[in-house]
């Protein structure tokens, strides 16, 4: 089969996160399985034209990927489009994969082109503005947020609604996504199914435990950062050590607290490779996850099970697809920070809950966060697509 994938940026490009992280896993995957994949995605600041690696081509096409706007020569919907063409009128594709909307030029062409279109929905236009409302601290923070509310409002009523009820079917990577772009879109419910992402974990040591606290993400804000650099530097939990992995707009303002406040049981990691990512698990006993914004699914949550952390996270957004509440670690109520406080002190001074935890998120991991069980439920989908 041969399969078109659209989106944003990815692993290529710099500062990638979880959405790149799962559409390499998910093309490669289909690759490995026999599928042609090749990826449009915008050239930005990627030098090459045309990247192959693990089977996978990845095309990067000029062009200026902005949200609220679709019109324009020079703009990705319509040069996505052509780009799609020079290759679709020689060899054709059986199917498009469009991540959020980055494929919406084919979705709007679709018929024309003679292609079907499966969308995989990772979040919702209004959980991003509303994680930049609940960040407001400030008159600065205000008037910043009046440009965002015209924004949202386009893409709610324009680009979100387009490629929701343009696709032929959309993925969403959490019941929590689903739901929420049901209430926006008034979509029928039968357009939607929920396939969580996985990862393809590596082989590693779980017995050098060197640290006990660890949190990977980007250090800004609305992650939570700023709350869990308070709570270290509480009585109840300096005795323990909080690693940060990853980088980010706040790490310096982040790093002058920890300094500033002399809190040596933080450190800093900065941005390490995948696989260096998972060692750095593995060494640790618990991950934290405080995260203000509403996540669709974290593909954090599923490597740190893999590398058998017991998590403690706010309940909020995608992260309850991930989380069974007390048998693989917690579920908080959102800025509960007591309570919040209370579990991870908990895990930390009682090792046989912590091991027991540890045991069931690495077996619901490898039972339903792994790169085959995404696969298989992804061929599913796109074969009842193409019928």
């Amino acid at each position: 089969m041969r399969i078109a994938v659209f989106i944003k940026s990815t692993t290529f490009h710099p500062h990638f996160g979880g959405l790149e992280t799962q559409n390499r896993q998910l093309c490669e995957g289909l690759a490995t399985r026999g599928h042609k994949v090749i990826v449009f995605a915008p050239k930005g600041d990627v030098s090459q034209e045309s990247i192959e690696e693990n089977r996978v081509v990845y095309k990067f096409v000029p062009g200026v990927y902005r949200l609220g706007v679709t019109q324009g020569a020079n703009n990705w919907v319509n040069t996505s489009v052509e780009a799609f063409k020079t290759i679709h009128n020689s060899v054709p594709f059986d199917i498009v994969i469009s991540q959020s909307s980055a494929a919406l030029g084919i979705i709007k062409n679709k018929v024309e082109l003679g292609v079907k279109v499966l969308a995989i929905a990772h979040g919702s236009i209004l959980g991003e503005f509303k994680t930049r409302f609940s960040s407001i601290t400030g008159i600065k923070d205000v008037l910043a947020l009046l440009p965002d509310t015209l924004f949202t409002l386009r893409v709610f009523f324009g680009r979100q609604r387009q490629f929701i009820h343009g696709a032929n079917k959309i993925v969403a990577v959490s019941s929590f996504v689903k739901t929420k772009l049901i209430e926006e879109t008034f979509a029928p419910e039968e357009k939607f199914v929920v396939i969580n992402n996985g990862i393809k974990p590596v082989s590693l040591s779980l017995q050098n435990k060197s640290n006990d606290f660890i949190f990977v993400g980007r250090l800004i804000k609305s992650k939570g950062v700023f709350d869990l650099v308070k709570l270290f530097a509480s009585k109840e939990l300096q005795p323990y050590t909080l690693r940060f992995v990853g980088d980010g707009d706040d790490r310096e303002a982040l790093e002058h607290v920890v300094t500033q406040q002399r809190l040596q049981n933080i450190s800093f990691n900065g941005q390490v490779a995948p696989d260096q990512v998972a060692q750095l698990l593995a060494q640790s006993k618990v991950f934290v996850f405080p995260t203000n914004r509403e996540e669709g699914f974290p593909m954090v949550l599923a490597e740190a099970m893999f590398a058998g952390l017991p998590i403690v996270a706010f309940n909020k957004g995608g992260v309850s697809d991930a989380i069974v509440h007390e048998q693989t670690g917690y579920l908080v109520d959102y800025k509960n920070m007591a309570v919040f406080k209370q579990q991870l002190v908990e895990l930390a001074e009682n090792s046989a809950l912590r091991n027991r935890m540890s045991q069931n998120a690495l077996t619901r991991a490898s039972e339903c966060f792994s790169a085959d069980a995404m696969l298989d439920k992804y061929e599913q989908v796109i074969k009842e697509v193409l019928l």
